[in-house]
């Protein structure tokens, strides 16, 4: 391996049979016909670029992974709610992966970035067994280290902490930025880091939910990252006009 006319020869012959993998993959899969006659016509004609290219870009939807979870309810509706004379509950619980609907809830529209972080933080403060969240972007700022400092307080007092951050929104949190949390017993995780194995994700596939649930009776849902461009103990100006709700 170490004559250079080998690898010269080895480099290409790896590529044609990596490009052919790909098109199989790409004929079996279920896409729309513009889509799958343009990364055709790119892996045959231009293999060089186009090969590379689909292992980074090539989907967006992950059909088996998704199926191979368990379903989020079991299909038995918990109340029923009849609308001109139909049960919408047994139609709604049997959507997979849809929580049956219950009464009695209240939501709040949370508009300025500095009475979501208050809610947030009152919830998280709260809380006496489970803090799940998951967000696009944790700053690395005065609010992110605040929601740093406030989930460890509470993975100390043994609460259960997750938090699931997006490894493109979140770039730029380290793990030192993390650490007070990890060594208080948090759990972290990054969804879908950018340098993976080929066909094992996908690099355009990104997280953007924002999801704090607190004890599993109370959560913050929306578009504000927890950032201080979005939200913060202090009121600003310059904030993105965004909008969340507490449940």
């Amino acid at each position: 391996m170490n004559d250079p006319k080998i690898l010269f020869h080895l480099l290409p012959t790896i590529g044609f049979l990596l490009a052919l993998v790909i098109l199989a993959k790409i004929v079996k899969e279920r896409r729309p016909p513009t889509s799958t006659l343009a990364w055709l016509l790119a892996i045959i004609f231009i293999p060089h670029l186009g090969v590379p290219l689909y292992l980074i870009f090539g989907g967006r939807k992950m059909t088996q992974k998704a199926e191979s979870k368990p379903q989020l309810s079991h299909n038995t509706p918990s109340a029923s709610f009849d609308t001109c004379g139909a049960d919408t509950t047994s139609l709604i619980a049997s959507e997979r992966g849809v929580f049956p609907p219950s009464a009695h809830n209240r939501v709040t529209l949370l508009a300025e970035g500095k009475q979501a972080w208050e809610t947030l933080l009152a919830l998280i403060q709260n809380a006496r067994h489970t803090v799940y969240i998951a967000t696009f972007i944790l700053g690395r700022d005065e609010t992110g280290r605040a929601l740093v400092q406030a989930l460890a307080k509470k993975a100390a007092e043994g609460v259960e902490v997750c938090l699931l951050l997006d490894a493109v929104g979140s770039l730029k949190v380290t793990k030192t930025f993390l650490a007070p949390l990890v060594a208080a017993g948090g759990q972290v995780a990054f969804f879908m880091p950018m340098i993976h194995w080929p066909f094992r994700g996908r690099a355009n596939l990104r997280n953007h939910r924002k999801i704090v649930i607190c004890d599993g009776t109370a959560a913050v849902i929306g578009g504000m990252n927890i950032a201080s461009e979005y939200m913060g103990p202090r009121e600003s100006l310059s904030r993105w006009q965004d909008l969340s709700l507490s449940v």
